[in-house]
């Protein structure tokens, strides 16, 4: 059941439902939001990171607080979208700082306490302060990495309960398993999700060769349902902003089913440690103050949206809008020691990957995520960029932790898990129907999906490019009918 509260002040008086006080997430772990009515004034707590999903919807005499998205339009009717949001959640694959797709609901922001009294509301915010670049040497850096990593685990361990371990053929998820081992912490099991349903999956492979050397239970994840409806469900769940992490609604179902007690997961170790999306161009962008190019490097090419859209949403939800906007969050992450990395922890980690975990596994009741420990997280967060420019920081500072376990190899990724010809004709089929649904907005081109279908059962290519914009035309074709 979603937690959420809701008050409207009416005549003199405070009318309430929902839940008067709730704990989210666990302190100990890093990532949480508090929250509690006392009769005549609601407060709201959340973690230093605001990694946590916690939104609101702020009507002067009403208020609405919830972690789902989806929940607050189904009590609010507030399904305004905020086109400038969407214009850069389209080319960017989710939103930034404190906004979503709909205009009156908003993210709680970082470290802040909200309070809502007689129809005020007031948030107060702990600023953000960049720290000051730390003078090391690489070496020196890993070193400090790995101690620091440890403790991390040591203070975040649990103290009870059955403890399992998602690994994939990476290096953040095989940091933590390595590390728990090393400090007796054994797991109950470790689980792989398999991407695509029936097809080869480096995750799989990989991890399984990492459990039978630790001699550790290991169980592969199966997809149960078919893409298109993992799509929906987790478009539901996220609130419709995040375009990637289908595949994950698998777990996230033998999550709801098993109730393990404690679950690991390596939220943000990619971005703080491995240099994920960090290059020389986008590092010397930063440093030249050219935003505008900056921004365009970002985003990327259009791919598919000219086609996705109406040529009346193409002009709403422009790419002149989406540079703007992302041009005026990137600017406030320049003085950072690793740019690069602070913009995307600060806004894809903590608007889009996060909620993988904390909306797709919220029935777990002890979600561990260690990079967010803050010792830890402020020493990545001080070394800089060029540490992690070669991509190789993280597998270094592993290998030298664990040398016994350092001829374990990792995933090959020019090895894609391949869709069946029967997955691709469904997501086309799914996407195809949904789209003559009747719908409150016209946002695609609706003949498109139609087109599309009819190439699917002529050509592989066309069957095939469905993967290229499958997910974002799901979310699209699920906003038109909110």
């Amino acid at each position: 059941m979603e937690k959420y509260f809701s008050v409207e002040h009416r005549s003199g008086e405070n009318h309430v439902r929902g839940d008067l006080e709730a704990s989210l997430g666990n302190p100990r772990s890093f990532a949480f939001a508090n929250w509690k009515w006392d009769g005549s004034e609601f407060t709201c707590t959340n973690d230093r990171y605001g990694v946590y999903p916690i939104y609101y919807c702020n009507l002067g005499d009403r208020f609405w607080i919830s972690s789902s998205i989806d929940l607050l339009l189904r009590q609010t009717g507030e399904t305004e979208l905020d086109d400038d949001a969407v214009a850069l959640a389209l080319r960017l694959g989710s939103n930034i700082g404190d906004e979503t797709l709909f205009r009156r609901i908003k993210a709680v922001p970082p470290n802040s306490t909200l309070r809502w009294q007689g129809g005020k509301l007031e948030i107060q915010s702990v600023p953000r302060v960049e720290p000051a670049a730390l003078s090391v040497s690489r070496d020196e850096a890993i070193e400090l990495f790995n101690a620091a990593f440890a403790e991390a685990i040591r203070v975040s361990a649990p103290e009870e309960g059955s403890i399992v371990v998602p690994l994939s053929g990476g290096r953040d998820s095989r940091h933590i398993l390595f590390e728990l081992y090393k400090q007796g912490i054994v797991p109950d099991r470790c689980l792989t999700v398999r991407r695509r349903a029936g097809s080869q999956d480096e995750d799989v492979r990989v991890a399984q060769m990492i459990c039978k050397r630790l001699g550790l239970r290991h169980e592969t994840v199966e997809q149960t349902v078919d893409r298109f409806s993992a799509e929906c469900k987790k478009n539901a769940e996220t609130g419709y902003s995040v375009q990637e992490h289908g595949w994950f609604v698998a777990l996230g179902d033998l999550v709801e089913k098993n109730q393990w007690a404690n679950l690991y997961d390596g939220l943000a170790g990619d971005v703080l440690s491995a240099g994920l999306f960090l290059d020389r161009e986008r590092l010397d962008m930063f440093q030249n103050e050219a935003f505008d190019q900056l921004a365009e490097s970002v985003l990327g090419p259009e791919g598919y949206i000219p086609r996705l859209l109406s040529t009346s949403s193409l002009e709403r939800f422009s790419r002149e809008k989406a540079v703007a906007k992302l041009k005026a969050e990137l600017v406030k992450h320049a003085s950072a020691p690793n740019p690069v990395g602070s913009f995307y922890f600060w806004n894809r980690t903590r608007r889009c990957v996060a909620l993988s975990p904390f909306r797709l596994l919220r029935d777990t009741p002890n979600l561990i995520t260690p990079f967010l420990e803050h010792k830890l997280f402020d020493l990545l967060s001080s070394l800089p960029a060029e540490h992690f420019l070669d991509h190789s920081f993280h597998t270094e500072a592993i290998s030298r932790a664990y040398p016994e376990l350092s001829d374990l190899a990792y995933e090959d990724k020019s090895q894609k898990p391949i869709p069946s010809r029967v997955e691709l004709r469904s997501f086309n089929s799914g996407l195809m129907r949904l789209s003559f649904n009747p719908r409150r907005q016209a946002i695609t081109d609706r003949p498109f999906f139609a087109i599309r279908w009819l190439a699917s059962h002529v050509s592989s290519r066309a069957r095939s490019a469905v993967g290229a914009y499958g997910e974002l035309a799901t979310g699209l074709l699920q906003l038109e009918r909110l």
